[in-house]
């Protein structure tokens, strides 16, 4: 009977150990596909902050989706009818000054053309073996934009009725474990809400300065290279890293006073953003320490090129707190803040919602 019963255990064991590696696979080859969901929600989220005014004057919750919606869609048509041209102008500009400066790297590197820099000729024969994995992103480039659209589809559909959609996920998930669960999503919500909006803010900030300041400064071509300091924040360290070379760069071409003035404007940018911006509009309640978010950054890039790039950063901040609820939380009962509070353990979440009545 002890044998039977020690067999019967052994099996189920085993059944559950071969059920989370088959999960655990399905996840690696579904990445991609849980990426352009988890950038849905982040879309989703997006909508509905931007939506709450008309939720507060009384408009229903569809109705005030689909009016922000079609607001940001007009928005953006305005913003091509009244600036289109010129935006045009100085990217085509932008565009031709960077040519340039890659054919000048180029001969200097001893290579004819940016496919033999990549390939590894000339005198830069080690370049194709440093970065193997980011060779590829010129493929994956397409694939991001595909799964830029299907982010913005199911984003829609997210916002629009967002509890069908928790309550599913929660479903899923055995009862002992729920209120975990809930207490994790919760708090990855309220994360990810502070850090979005404090990055829509950023980025128009940052846009908004940068292309304010080379204007004052000389340089050609301000309101392409502050549109592309704006949008490079939303890849933190990384992104404005890209668009202080870039606008250097460009600026060096032109002459010494204008790459002066770059250098100034961009460095005044970054103190301000850092040390100002970020901290008034998200706060430190949801900060990652620098090494960590720049190391998954790198990391989800390296794995799945530019859409992992530019949602490697709220991906860490989901990690973070779900290691922090779940693991040294709930499982090693170790004090630890979240979201800026001393969190309580999550299996008494329930309760205590209940007895409140809520």
């Amino acid at each position: 009977m002890t044998s039977n019963l020690s067999d019967g255990v052994f099996i189920r064991r085993l059944l559950l150990a071969a059920l989370v590696v088959a999960l655990l696979v399905a996840a690696w080859l579904l990445s991609p596909l849980l990426l352009i969901a988890f950038g849905a929600v982040l879309i989703a989220m997006a909508l509905r902050a931007l939506a709450q005014p008309l939720g507060r004057a009384g408009v229903p919750d569809t109705w005030a989706i689909v009016l922000t919606t079609a607001l940001i869609i007009a928005g953006l048509i305005a913003a091509v009818v009244f600036f289109g041209s010129e935006m045009m102008s100085q990217w085509q500009a932008l565009d031709a000054r960077l040519g340039s400066l890659l054919a000048e790297a180029g001969k200097k590197l001893g290579v004819n053309s940016l496919e033999e820099l990549v390939a590894g000729s000339g005198a830069s024969g080690g370049i194709a073996t440093m970065l193997p994995r980011f060779l590829s992103w010129g493929a994956s480039l397409g694939q991001a934009v595909f799964g830029a659209g299907i982010m913005l589809v199911g984003g829609a559909y997210l916002a629009v009725d967002p509890k069908t959609y928790r309550d599913g996920v929660l479903k899923l998930i055995p009862p002992d474990y729920r209120a975990n669960a809930i207490a994790t999503i919760d708090d990855i919500g309220e994360a990810l809400h502070r850090w979005l909006g404090g990055v829509l803010v950023a980025m128009a900030l940052v846009g908004l300065m940068t292309g304010l300041g080379l204007w004052i400064a000389g340089v050609e071509s301000p309101l392409a290279l502050g549109l592309l300091a704006g949008l490079a924040n939303a890849v933190p360290y990384i992104g404005s890293i890209v668009a202080a070379v870039v606008t250097i760069a460009i600026s060096a071409g032109q002459s010494w006073e204008a790459m002066a003035g770059a250098v100034v404007v961009m460095i005044i940018v970054q103190q301000v953003e850092s040390n100002l911006i970020t901290p008034l509009v998200v706060g430190r309640a949801v900060a990652i320490p620098p090494a960590t978010g720049l190391f998954a950054i790198v990391a989800m890039g390296m794995l799945f090129g530019p859409l992992g790039v530019l949602l490697g950063f709220p991906l860490s901040i989901v990690i973070d707190i779900a290691v922090r609820r779940l693991y040294i939380r709930d499982a090693l009962d170790e004090p630890v803040e979240i979201l800026g509070d001393a969190a309580q353990r999550s299996d008494n979440t329930v309760t205590v919602k209940a007895e409140r009545g809520g």
